[in-house]
């Protein structure tokens, strides 16, 4: 009897001894801390092609000693038009944002932003 008790605990203690451990991992991990290998490194060369009627961004744009956001965001993109009341809220609030349109095409790119508004300074296209 004593045997067929612990069988059926098993799995119960093996799923409490996980909780255990994803809780105190969720509770312990220091996340003010995220490492980056780009950390006080110039950004990278930006080699884009003309979007539309907007100026093209240039690495001079990010290196204004400011702060400026740069999204790389696609008409076929669930997640960017899921983030995009985001940056809408952000450039509302005067934080420069530019826009690298990635892999699209030009006119389904240009519907996404007549739908959604448009929160960048400077887009871009990056075909490659």
């Amino acid at each position: 009897m004593f045997d067929n008790r612990l069988i059926l605990a098993l799995p119960l203690l093996v799923f409490l001894g996980f909780g255990f451990f994803f809780v105190s991992g969720i509770f312990n991990s220091n996340n003010d801390e995220l490492p980056s290998q780009f950390i006080g490194k110039d950004a990278p060369e930006l080699n884009l092609t003309s979007f539309s009627d907007s100026p093209i961004p240039t690495n001079m744009d990010l290196s204004n000693g400011g702060v400026t956001l740069v999204n790389y965001w696609a008409s076929w993109c669930t997640p960017c038009r899921a983030e995009h009341p985001n940056l809408k809220f952000l450039a509302d609030m005067g934080i420069p944002i530019i826009g690298i349109n990635y892999k699209d095409e030009e006119e389904h790119a240009l519907a996404f932003l007549n739908e959604l508004g448009n929160p960048f300074t400077k887009i871009g296209t990056d075909k490659n």
